[in-house]
C-alpha cells in the first residue's frame, strides 16, 4: 500500500469507448468530480489522440494513456486466467434468473463446437463445461473464491509509476466484469491500496456479463432494479451500492441546457403548425 498525500486529492479515471465513456466521462459527473477533488487522470488507449485531449484535458484534468497492450500480453500468457475469464462470464447466481448468461454460454459452447454433432470428445467438453457452470451457479463460496482468487494471483501493474506519482484516493472504472481490462485495471488499483468505484456503464451490465472479477468498495446503480439484480445475480454487497441515477441524463434535467419549444422551431425554421 502507499502512502497517501493527504494534501493533494486525485481520482484515476479507466476511459474505454462507447456506454462507457459516455456514462462517466461525457456525463455531468466529470464537472462534479473536479469541484470535489484536485486533479482527475483520465487513462486512455489512445491518449496521443489531439482530439480526444481537447475534449477532456483542462487545469484540472491529464489523459494518459492506458497500457492496454500490457494488459492484453498479460492475459495471453496465463491459459489458466483466460479459462476462469470465460467461466466467469457465462455464470451468475444460479438462485435467480440466469437466463441471459445461460443463453450466452450455450452460444459459447456452439461457437467452439463442443457439440454431439462433433464427435463425442467435444461433446464431452461442452457437457464437462456446462457442469462446472452448473456448480458455480449454486455456490456462493465458489463464486467468491473465483472472484478472490483471479484478484490475489492474477495481478499485473503497468501502470505502477503513475500510483506511485499521484496516490489516488479513488479509481472509477465502467464494469465489474467483461468489459475489456476494466477488472485488470480495478484490481491494479486494489493492489496499491486504492478504493474502486464502478460506476455501471450500461443497463445489461448487472445481468449478463458473469461473476465480478474483483470487489468493488463501491458501486454506483442506476435504479433500484439495477441494484437488486447486483445483489442477487452478482453476490454484491448491498451496502456498497448507492442509487444514483444515469450520469449522461443529468443534463436533460438542468434548465441552462434545454432549449424552450419556440426557440427549437425558430432555430430549425419549422413551423409548429
Amino acid at each position: 500500500m502507499t502512502n497517501r498525500n493527504k494534501t493533494k486529492k486525485t481520482i484515476f479515471i479507466y476511459a474505454t469507448e462507447g456506454f462507457n465513456d459516455r456514462v462517466i466521462i461525457k456525463s455531468d459527473l466529470l464537472q462534479r468530480l473536479k469541484e470535489k477533488v484536485d486533479e482527475i487522470i483520465v487513462f486512455y488507449h489512445d491518449a496521443e489522440d489531439v482530439h480526444y485531449k481537447k475534449q477532456f484535458e483542462d487545469e484540472k484534468i491529464k489523459v494518459i494513456k492506458a497500457e492496454d497492450k500490457k494488459y492484453k500480453e498479460y492475459i495471453s500468457r496465463n491459459k489458466l486466467y483466460r479459462i476462469l475469464i470465460q467461466l466467469r462470464a457465462y455464470t451468475h447466481n444460479g438462485n435467480y434468473n440466469t437466463y441471459i448468461v445461460d443463453w450466452f454460454r450455450n452460444i459459447f459452447v456452439a461457437q467452439n463446437n463442443w457439440t454431439k454433432e462433433n464427435g463425442i470428445k467435444k461433446r464431452l467438453i461442452g457437457y464437462l463445461w456446462h457442469g462446472v457452470s452448473f456448480i458455480i451457479k449454486y455456490s456462493y463460496l465458489i463464486r467468491k473464491t473465483l472472484t478472490w482468487f483471479e484478484s490475489k494471483f492474477f495481478v499485473t501493474r503497468p501502470h505502477k509509476k503513475y500510483y506511485k506519482k499521484y496516490n489516488p484516493e479513488l479509481v472509477i472504472v465502467s464494469a465489474l466484469s467483461g468489459v475489456v481490462y476494466n477488472e485488470n485495471f480495478a484490481r491494479e488499483a486494489k493492489s496499491f491500496g486504492a478504493k474502486v468505484c464502478t460506476i455501471m456503464g450500461s443497463w445489461d451490465y448487472s445481468v449478463g456479463l458473469g461473476v465480478p472479477g474483483f470487489t468493488p468498495d463501491y458501486v454506483s446503480a442506476w435504479n433500484k432494479e439495477m441494484k437488486n439484480d447486483l445483489i442477487t445475480l452478482n453476490d454484491i454487497s448491498e451496502k456498497t451500492i448507492s442509487i444514483n441515477g444515469i450520469p449522461y441524463w443529468d443534463s436533460r434535467y438542468n434548465n441552462d441546457e434545454i432549449m424552450a419549444k419556440d426557440d427549437f422551431f425558430s432555430f430549425y425554421g419549422l413551423d409548429p403548425k
